[in-house]
């Protein structure tokens, strides 16, 4: 019974528990309302049609409750015909309120809330409105849910349907230029304007054009796509051709359109419509070509009775189309036919013409009438021809009216020369000539040709023909022609001009009209008087002796030859030539009468000798004498008999001797050398020579000269030389002087008087004679400086002891002897050996053959080359030697690099043995100094395991001189380290300046050495004297393992970090270098952090391929959103240098959940309330129930028992 009890007690506990957790649905009437269903999208409505699928519906409600629901899921019962997506006849979905970018399922009070299905349209479905069930269940909390039935409606579209109206049509070529179609148009597209009047859109139109027999091909296709409602579209057929037997009209022609519409969910229909269109044929278009120019052809003229002559018209095409394959049809006028009598001229010309570009048409043969009057006549030229654009061709036609002139011949030839010649050469006519050439050039000045001619002279009285030659060739316009008549001349034709009549015949355009023309023309000649023309001979030389034997004659000599030189000066050959002498009375003639060569041509010389005795009275001085010459000239086939008197002079001598007969031949000093102001002793030569017929003796000469001169030695202005001396010897007079210290540079004037003795016979005459000399006094010009250098190094400011070589040349003096020289450094610098500004130094002297070079190598201590070119002892420097003039000097700190000048003051014993001075400026620069080359390593490091580094070296130049031309090179790298072109070339290092050089090298992986090693760096350089510098320098480099730490499976801990709290960060540090990390450290940080006692650990040593699990905490800030923590983790290397590596890592804080407190309205809180004490007595009273139960089952057992 208790049992029962229980069991009772424990069915009403689940029933009270059933009612108090599960609500109970709600029922409510028209708190819903329809407001419109929608295909598609809100923004964008759809129309469907039978066949739509996967559409979207759209239904739209009025939430008329007073309350909010908290979700609204609405069921969809479809009609026959229209399924869901997966095919069954309902659908489900929950409702929506559409907000600006987003939505929510809770639906306010009065609120507009949508619900999305995707359906299927079937096929068979009947276009139409269509209404269906909607249920609505709905929660207003979780534990109330409501139910409602609405129903709705939505609609199925009919396909639309359509129609179209025709436009236009129009032609264009392939490429879509618009033509107009005319007949014998060959692959052109027709193009259909049409208009879309249906009801929507169709996608894709594919046409079928019927062209029939009127068109090629028969029938032809075309397609559009997406033509709009109202739109206008074109349909386009390609390659149509118009035959040339389709005459120009307008054709009508059927158009089959088939109609693809495709609609919202792929539904598809095709329609199938027939439009009638319109097609226009027109006339052929002209080529729109220019008449540019008409000529015949050639540019010759056309005369009344042309025959087959040509016509050239040049056109140039000014249309749109290439032009091809032309026709041309020329109507000629009356009086002009063809070749068969017809006024018609066919041609054709296959010439492409482009658009600008120019072609001649030549027409003909055409024949012009003879009783044609000249003037122009007009013809109509028909062109019919192919235009071609874009593969597209056209007949094109075009009437053209062209011009033909018929021209008047009037003769035009110019008589251009007229020569007489001989033997083909150029003449003239004399009376007497014989077979002479009359040679006439004609000019054809007319445009014509010319060819057929004969001509026919009339002649003057004395003149015969004897023939005739006439050019037998074509004359063209412009060319010139010949004709020759040879004649004779009779002796009575007087010198005179004379005009000949010409009567010429030929024929006129040989290769055209070849009419026969008669014309005339004058030619003037002229016939020569021979008195203009002769060849002189003139007398080329006379004189007493015969030829290559001169000789003086006297008065009394007998039996003397005069010889006589004649030379041919004109210009024709003389012949026969003799000559008749006549003297004065003082001559006796023994032969007067000689003849020379028989014929002289022109420039020839002919000699002949008269003899004569010369009377005794005669008095000596010139006579003149008179040559009578005769000759004839034969000239152009006459001949000229000349007679002249020519005039020569002669001379008869006396003996005689006049002064002066001592001629002064040279004055200078003693061996040549020169003389300087102050120089004593100095000896004067003075040569002289004797021009008498005599020998002459006891010569004494006395020098007289300016103040600046004194007389040096006992008698130094005097000279004396015994003799004799014979006629044309020469001896030499020596005179000793001193020149004044203050005697300028220049010539000086001297007389010299000379007294001899003429050895003429008998008592002899004694003879004095004045001369006037020039005495030149030179000026003394220092050594030419020739080259300055430093020896061994450059130096700069501050340098000691350094080694300025002078150079000079000796150009002027030529012996100098105990040479020193006094030198005058400028300020900055000072003598090492005196401390002073000034120094004496004796050069040393070379040969003129002695390279700079060499004395330079001596200088600096190297080996000399050449034995020849030593230094020679300072006994004499001669004119040419190079003074080599060595100084040892001081740069003071604050001199500057640049130019200076110094002045050496030579003092040496002239070649006279006299003191000279003379002063020399001098140049030499101060270059700088490269006294140092620092290398500074830049702390390279070389890493075991790395393929490979850098080592990175900075060469510094301390000095004040550029190096220049540098090689820097490591010349020892130490055990294990291999370093890659080792040698690097750097132009120049400016002074204080440094630069930064390269190497790549690379450490053995199983090297035992790291830490910092040596190497040795070696530098060469040119300094400023080209000298080659070498300095070796030693750098450190470190080589040093790799430490390569990698983080593993790093995590924050917890997954959900709140603002306030403490956050973990674990990971796993892992070594893949080479070398262990020492004294690992590890911390994290962040700004919005705060240390803890875990932020921070030692890790300690993590050896090579170690790892090391690290777990830090920290405690977040009051901050959220996303911020990045950083862990770092710091070790040091083999040189105990810290080396530190940080990793972000990206986090996200939240802030903390609160407790949200939920106003509830009475009766929920009370029902809340009661729920809660309705649990906690249903839990003891089953607490209470298990152990009774548990009690009597024991009870129970026991009685049994």
């Amino acid at each position: 019974m208790r049992l029962n009890k229980i069991i009772s007690t424990i069915i009403i506990i689940i029933i009270l528990q059933t009612l108090i957790f599960n609500p109970v649905p709600v029922k409510a009437k028209n708190t819903f309302t329809f407001v419109n269903s929608v295909w598609g999208s809100l923004s964008s409505p759809q129309k469907v049609y039978p066949g739509s699928s996967n559409v979207n519906l759209i239904l739209s409600f009025r939430n008329d409750h007073n309350q909010s629901l908290a979700s609204v899921y609405i069921t969809l019962y479809l009609p026959n015909g229209i399924e869901s997506y997966d095919g069954k006849n309902n659908i489900t979905s929950r409702g929506y309120v559409q907000e600006d970018n987003s939505i929510r399922y809770n639906v306010g009070s009065g609120e507009i809330f949508q619900a999305n299905f995707i359906l299927n349209i079937l096929d068979d479905v009947e276009p139409k409105e269509y209404n269906c069930t909607a249920s609505i269940e709905y929660y207003i909390s979780p534990y109330n849910v409501g139910e409602e039935n609405v129903t709705v409606w939505f609609t199925v579209s009919s396909f639309p349907t359509y129609s179209f109206n025709f436009i236009e049509s129009y032609w264009t070529t392939s490429s879509g230029y618009r033509v107009n179609g005319s007949s014998g148009a060959r692959n052109l597209n027709l193009n259909l304007v049409l208009k879309n009047l249906g009801e929507d859109t169709v996608n894709s139109v594919s046409a079928k054009l019927y062209l029939g027999n009127s068109f090629y091909p028969q029938t032809s296709t075309s397609s559009a796509n997406d033509v709009g409602k109202n739109e206008l579209f074109t349909l386009t057929f390609n390659q149509v051709s118009i035959p040339v037997t389709t005459g120009p009209g307008t054709y009508i022609l059927n158009l089959e359109l088939n109609c693809t519409f495709q609609g919202y969910g792929n539904a598809v229909s095709m329609q199938s419509y027939m439009v009638q269109v319109a097609v226009d044929v027109m006339a052929p278009s002209s080529p729109n070509l220019r008449l540019v120019k008409v000529s015949w052809r050639n540019y010759e003229k056309a005369y009344p009775g042309a025959r087959a002559i040509f016509l050239d018209a040049t056109v140039q095409n000014f249309g749109e189309y290439i032009i091809s394959e032309s026709l041309i049809r020329l109507h000629l006028p009356k009086g002009f036919t063809d070749t068969f009598g017809k006024n018609t001229v066919n041609t054709t010309s296959s010439a492409s013409i482009g658009y600008g570009e120019f072609t001649t048409y030549s027409i003909g043969p055409i024949y012009v009438g003879s009783n044609i009057v000249p003037g122009i006549y007009y013809g109509n030229a028909t062109i019919e021809c192919v235009g071609s654009r874009d593969n597209s061709q056209l007949l094109l036609v075009q009437n053209i009216t062209i011009p033909l002139i018929v021209s008047k011949y009037t003769p035009n030839l110019d008589v251009s020369s007229v020569e007489w010649l001989y033997g083909g050469q150029p003449a003239v006519a004399l009376p007497g000539a014989q077979n002479i050439q009359l040679s006439i050039t004609l000019v054809n000045r007319g445009e014509e040709s010319l060819s057929g001619l004969s001509a026919s002279p009339t002649l003057p009285e004395g003149f015969k023909l004897l023939g005739e030659n006439v050019f037998s060739g074509p004359v063209s316009s412009g060319s010139s022609f010949s004709i020759s008549f040879y004649l004779n001349i009779s002796q009575g034709v007087k010198p005179n001009n004379y005009i000949i009549p010409v009567a010429l015949t030929f024929n006129l355009n040989p290769t055209s009209s070849n009419t026969i023309v008669s014309s005339g023309f004058m030619v003037p000649v002229w016939v020569e008087d021979p008195k203009n023309f002769d060849s002189e001979v003139k007398l080329v030389n006379v004189f007493w002796g015969t030829y290559g034997n001169p000789i003086t004659v006297y008065p009394g000599s007998k039996f003397v030859p005069l010889t006589v030189e004649v030379a041919n000066f004109g210009f024709y050959t003389v012949h026969g030539l003799h000559l008749k002498l006549y003297t004065p009375e003082a001559f006796e003639t023994i032969v007067g009468q000689v003849d020379f060569s028989a014929s002289m041509p022109t420039g020839s010389f002919s000699t002949s000798t008269f003899y004569l005795n010369i009377k005794f009275e005669a008095s000596p001085k010139k006579y003149n004498i008179t040559l009578q010459e005769n000759y004839f000239i034969s000239l152009y086939g006459a001949q000229i008999l000349r007679t002249r008197n020519l005039t020569a002079e002669v001379t008869v001598f006396e003996h005689s001797i006049k002064q002066p007969y001592v001629k002064i031949l040279s004055c200078g000093w003693g061996n040549g050398y020169p003389v300087y102001p102050g120089t004593e002793n100095a000896t004067l030569n003075v040569v002289i020579s004797n021009q008498a017929p005599y020998s002459i003796s006891g010569i004494y000469a006395i020098l007289k000269t300016p103040k600046v001169f004194s007389e040096s030695w006992f008698e130094g202005l005097k000279a004396y030389v015994s003799g004799p001396l014979a006629p044309w010897q020469t001896t030499t007079l020596s005179f000793k002087l001193n020149i004044g210290s203050n005697t300028l540079p220049k010539d000086y004037p001297a007389n010299l008087t000379i007294e001899y003795t003429l050895l003429s016979g008998g008592n002899n005459v004694r003879v004095k004679e004045e001369n006037i000399l020039q005495i030149k006094v030179n000026m003394l010009n220092p050594p030419e400086h020739v080259y300055s250098s430093w020896v061994r190094y450059s130096p700069g400011p501050g340098n000691k002891g350094a080694l300025l070589l002078l150079v000079f040349r000796n150009s002027e003096v030529p012996i100098m002897r105990g040479t020193y020289v006094t030198v005058t450094l400028p300020k900055g610098f000072k003598s090492t050996v005196t401390g002073s500004e000034k120094v004496n130094v004796t050069p040393s002297s070379f040969s003129p053959t002695t390279q700079v070079q060499d004395i330079l190598s001596l200088f600096s201590g190297q080996t000399f080359t050449f034995a020849q070119n030593l230094p020679t002892p300072q006994a004499q420097i001669g004119k040419g030697d190079l003074l080599a003039v060595p100084l040892q000097v001081d740069v003071e700190p604050k001199a500057s690099l640049g130019q200076y000048y110094l002045f050496a003051e030579f003092n040496f014993i002239d070649q006279w043995g006299c003191m000279q001075k003379t002063v020399s400026r001098a140049s030499f620069t101060l270059l700088g100094s490269t006294n140092m080359v620092e290398v500074v390593e830049g702390k390279s490091k070389l890493f075991i395991g790395s393929r490979s580094a850098v080592i990175e070296l900075f060469i510094r130049n301390n000095g004040t001189a550029p190096l220049r031309d540098v090689y820097v090179a490591i010349g020892g790298a130490p055990q294990g380290i291999a370093v890659s072109s080792s040698v690097k070339y750097v132009p120049e290092i400016g002074p204080k300046c440094e630069v930064n050089l390269t190497w790549l090298a690379s450490v053995n992986p199983q090297t035992p050495y790291t830490g910092s090693l040596p190497i040795l760096v070696v530098v060469n350089f040119a300094d400023q004297l080209g000298y080659r510098r070498t300095f070796n320098q030693t750098a450190i480099i470190y080589v040093e393992g790799i430490v390569e730490l990698k983080l593993m499976d790093t995590t924050v801990s917890p997954q959900t970090i709140y603002s306030g709290e403490t956050l973990t960060v674990s990971t796993t540090v892992l070594n893949l270098g080479t070398y262990k990390a020492k004294n690992v450290e590890a911390n994290v940080v962040g700004s919005f952090l705060e240390n803890v006692t875990g932020s921070y650990t030692f890790v300690g040593d993590v050896d090579v391929g170690a790892q090391v699990p690290i777990s830090l905490q920290a405690r977040v800030t009051d901050v959220i959103g996303e911020r990045t923590l950083y862990l770092i983790i710091r070790y040091r290397n083999v040189f105990n240098e810290p080396i530190t590596q940080v990793y972000p890592i990206n986090v996200t804080i939240v802030s903390k959940p609160t407790t949200i407190t939920t106003t509830r309205i009475p009766l929920v809180e009370f029902i809340d309330t009661y729920r809660v004490i309705f649990i906690l007595l249903i839990l003891g009273f089953l607490v209470a129930s298990g152990i009774l139960i548990y009690r009597l089952y024991q009870r129970a057992k026991k009685a049994a028992v």
